[in-house]
C-alpha cells in the first residue's frame, strides 16, 4: 500500500477510520485512536510498546471474524480480513491527504466528551484489508467483478439493519415491559432526539426489515431512504452520493445509474421503488454451494420464469421461495426466532411504533440462508435482554478481581478459537444458571450478538451487458434489464467485555427518554382535550 494520489477517505466510526485505494480495489481499516487508549493507558507506553499493542488489537479482530463469526454464516457473504504492513510513515501523513473529504464533525472534536473524532495513533504500522465491497465482488475468490463492465456504473448500498427481534414476553423485569411491543431502535429514537443527534427522526423499523414480508420490508427501506441517518449511505462507483453527509436527489442518482435517458418508460416517481425491489432481491438471495445446489438444498435453481444461470437462481421479486433449513458448517441453531422449513419466522412481532398497517393473519417467513436471515439468526444468540445478562455480568466481574486469571481460561479477552472460544458458548448447555460457566456463557453470547447487531450490509449492483458470457449470479428487474451483484456483511468487530456496563447505562437512558416523551404526549394530549 503506497501513499499517494489514490488514497482517499471512505468512511469513519467510532472505533475506525476506512481509507480506500482506487488501483487496488481495496480498503483499509485503520484503529482510531480512542479505541486504542480504552484498552488501556496507552498513552503512557513508548512507540514501539503502542505499535506492538496495535498489532495484537487488529490480529484478536481477524481473528474472532475468522474464528467466532464466519463458521456461524455462509462464508459467501464474510470477506476474509487480512492484516497489512503500513507504509514507513503513513500514519503520521494520512490526515493531510483525507482532510477534504471527511465529515467536519470527524475532523474535530465537538466537545471535552467526544474525543471519538480524533485520528489514529502515529505509532500504527497496520491495518486491516478488506476488497472494496461498494464494487460487486465474489467474496470467496475475492475477485471484484465491476471491472468487466468499466462503461456501466457500479451503484452500492450500506445497510445498517440493526437488532432485528424483541425480547419475549415474560423475560423482563415489569418496569421493561415496553421492550415487548417497541423494538430497540425506535426506542433509543426518542434518546437520540433528545440529545439532538438528529435533526429528524427516523420511521425506519427493523422488526420490519426482517419480517420476511415484501411489502413491510420495502416500507422499511423507505424510512432508510427518507431518514438516512447513519442506517444507510449510497455511493456511486465508490463515491458517496445519498447518505447523511451528502443530500440530493436520489431519484436523479438512480436514473444515473439504471442509465437511460429518456428513462426508458420508467417514471420518475416509480424509479426508486424499482430500485428497491433490486435491494431487496439482494437481501433475500440464497446463495449457491459449490456442488450446484442452493445452501438450503433447494432441488431446482431454476426461476419462475424459465430463466437460469450456473451458480444462482435469477432473482426475482415475483419469486417464490422454498427452502430448508442448512445451518452453516453444521452449528447448531440456537435461535430466539425458530427455523421452520427453511423459512426464520418472524412475522408474528410488530413493533407499535412502525408505520406500517399489519394484518393478524399474515403470515411471512424470512429465508433463514439469506443474508437477512443469517444475521438474524445470530444475533438471536442472545435470549437474555442486556438487564437480564448486566447481572451476570457483574458476577463475573466481580470473579475476576479475585481470580483474574479465570479470564484466560474462558478467554474473554482472546484468542478467539472456534474450539475454546466458539464451541463451548454455543454447542454447550448449562443447565445451572448459577454458576459461573452459565453467566460467561450468556455474557459471550450477548457480545456476539451484539456484533452482528451492529454490522452492516453491502449490496453492490451493476447493469450487465446482453452478452451471454456471464455466467454469475444476477437479478432481473421488472423490464427485464439484468444487473451482476453481490451482498455481503461488514463491520464484525469483537465486543470487549466490559462494554456491557455502557450498553446497560445507554438502555437505562433510552428507557428513560422514552417514558419522558410518552409522558409528555399524554399531557399534551390531556390538555387539549380540556
Amino acid at each position: 500500500m503506497a501513499v499517494n494520489g489514490n488514497v482517499s477517505f471512505r468512511g469513519e466510526g467510532l472505533n475506525n477510520l476506512v481509507l480506500t485505494c482506487s488501483g487496488d480495489k481495496k480498503v483499509y481499516r485503520l484503529m482510531k485512536k480512542n479505541t486504542i487508549v480504552s484498552h488501556e493507558d496507552h498513552n503512557n507506553h513508548s512507540d514501539k510498546e503502542r505499535t506492538e499493542k496495535i498489532k495484537q488489537i487488529l490480529e484478536n479482530q481477524v481473528e474472532y471474524v475468522e474464528h467466532v463469526i464466519r463458521p456461524q454464516i455462509l462464508k459467501q457473504f464474510i470477506a476474509v480480513h487480512k492484516i497489512v504492513t503500513l507504509p514507513e510513515g503513513f500514519a503520521e501523513t494520512i490526515e493531510s491527504v483525507i482532510a477534504d473529504g471527511r465529515p467536519v464533525f470527524r475532523s474535530q472534536s465537538l466537545n471535552s466528551n467526544h474525543n471519538c473524532h480524533k485520528t489514529i495513533d502515529p505509532a500504527t504500522k497496520c491495518a486491516v484489508m478488506l476488497p472494496d465491497l461498494c464494487f460487486v465482488t465474489d467474496v470467496e475468490s475475492n475477485q471484484c467483478s465491476s471491472d468487466d463492465c468499466p462503461d456501466r456504473p457500479t451503484i452500492s448500498v450500506e445497510i445498517k439493519p440493526k437488532k432485528g427481534f424483541m425480547p419475549e414476553k415474560g423475560s423482563l423485569p415489569e418496569e421493561s415491559a415496553i421492550k415487548y411491543s417497541v423494538c430497540k431502535f425506535c426506542i433509543h429514537q426518542r434518546l437520540k432526539a433528545k440529545e439532538g443527534r438528529w435533526t429528524k427522526t427516523s420511521h425506519y423499523c427493523p422488526i420490519d426489515l426482517y419480517s420476511g414480508n415484501r411489502d413491510r420490508m420495502k416500507h422499511a427501506l423507505y424510512a432508510m431512504c427518507e431518514t438516512p441517518q447513519n442506517n444507510l449511505k449510497m455511493c456511486m462507483n465508490g463515491d458517496e452520493v445519498y447518505g447523511k453527509n451528502v443530500e440530493q436527489d436520489l431519484r436523479a442518482v438512480l436514473k444515473e445509474f439504471f442509465g437511460d435517458r429518456n428513462t426508458n418508460g420508467i417514471k420518475k416517481q416509480l424509479i426508486l421503488s424499482e430500485f428497491l425491489d433490486l435491494i431487496l432481491d439482494a437481501l433475500l438471495y440464497v446463495p449457491v454451494l459449490t456442488n450446484g445446489h442452493s445452501s438450503d438444498n433447494q432441488s431446482d435453481s431454476t426461476p419462475s420464469n424459465g430463466s437460469e444461470t450456473h451458480q444462482g437462481p435469477l432473482c426475482s421479486h415475483k419469486k417464490e421461495y422454498s427452502l430448508k433449513p442448512h445451518p452453516p458448517d453444521g452449528l447448531s441453531q440456537t435461535s430466539n426466532s425458530p427455523v421452520v422449513n427453511g423459512h426464520t419466522h418472524q412475522s408474528c412481532q410488530k413493533c407499535s411504533q412502525s408505520s406500517y398497517h399489519l394484518f393478524d393473519d399474515e403470515n411471512f417467513n424470512l429465508p433463514h440462508n439469506c443474508i437477512l436471515g443469517q444475521v438474524l439468526a445470530v444475533q438471536s444468540l442472545d435470549k437474555l435482554d442486556i438487564e437480564c445478562v448486566y447481572p451476570l455480568f457483574l458476577k463475573v466481574k466481580e470473579h475476576l478481581i479475585q481470580h483474574p486469571n479465570d479470564g484466560d481460561k474462558w478467554s474473554l479477552f482472546g484468542p478467539f478459537k472456534e474450539e475454546t472460544w466458539l464451541r463451548p458458548c454455543i454447542d454447550t448447555v448449562i443447565e445451572d444458571r448459577e454458576s459461573l460457566e452459565y453467566a460467561v456463557d450468556m455474557v459471550k453470547r450477548h457480545n456476539v450478538s451484539k456484533t452482528l447487531q451492529d454490522c452492516s450490509l453491502m449490496v453492490a449492483l451493476q447493469r450487465l451487458e446482453r452478452s451471454p458470457d456471464y455466467k454469475g449470479p444476477y437479478l432481473t428487474d421488472c423490464h427485464g434489464r439484468r444487473y451482476k451483484f453481490s451482498v455481503s456483511i461488514i463491520d464484525l468487530d469483537y465486543k470487549p467485555f466490559n462494554k456491557v456496563q455502557k450498553w446497560h447505562d445507554v438502555e437505562r437512558e433510552m428507557l428513560k427518554a422514552y417514558r419522558e416523551r410518552e409522558q409528555s404526549h399524554r399531557c399534551g394530549h390531556l390538555s387539549a382535550s380540556v
